[in-house]
């Protein structure tokens, strides 16, 4: 998919791996409060293991390019329920914000997910994180109950029916 000449794609190579590793990075270090959450979440041997739990069939990570340069992802990973699974690691690059890239990721995503049978796809986010959880809303997911072990308590939990 090409959006404002930015192209959404799956990762091809090692390197897209490690853009893909290097925004994850990028992203936790950006948001300090939600240190605890990526702990409890396994962070560090998630992105020591990549694509891991992201890998095809039943999962995804999808790349954001401007030209040769990473300026956004997101990841989709199966559940332990049937048919769930769960969007992660959207983030995208400070100066390509504003241009519908994290809309055009989420739904890039939703479809990937779709595409690999599964019937819901849920998240969590930070509760100050409005323009992510406006994306979110945009793209159909709804408020719902706790579904993981976060412990933080501004996280909020969504999902939407694929």
């Amino acid at each position: 998919m090409a959006s404002n000449s930015v192209t959404i794609r799956h990762p091809r190579s090692p390197e897209d791996i490690a853009a893909f590793r290097a925004l994850c990075l990028e992203y936790a270090a950006s948001l300090p409060q939600i240190g605890l959450s990526l702990q409890v979440q396994g962070f560090e041997h998630e992105m020591a293991t990549l694509p891991g739990k992201y890998a095809p069939p039943a999962g995804a990570i999808l790349l954001a390019f401007s030209g040769d340069q990473a300026a956004g992802c997101v990841a989709l990973r199966p559940l332990d329920e049937p048919g769930a699974c769960e969007m992660k690691r959207m983030y995208v690059r400070p100066e390509y914000r504003g241009q519908g890239l994290g809309h055009a990721l989420g739904t890039c995503i939703v479809q990937a997910a779709r595409h690999a049978g599964h019937r819901v796809m849920r998240l969590d986010t930070d509760n100050n994180m409005h323009a992510a959880i406006a994306v979110y809303t945009a793209l159909g997911f709804q408020p719902r109950d706790r579904y993981n072990n976060d412990p933080c308590p501004c996280t909020l939990w969504f999902e939407v029916i694929l």
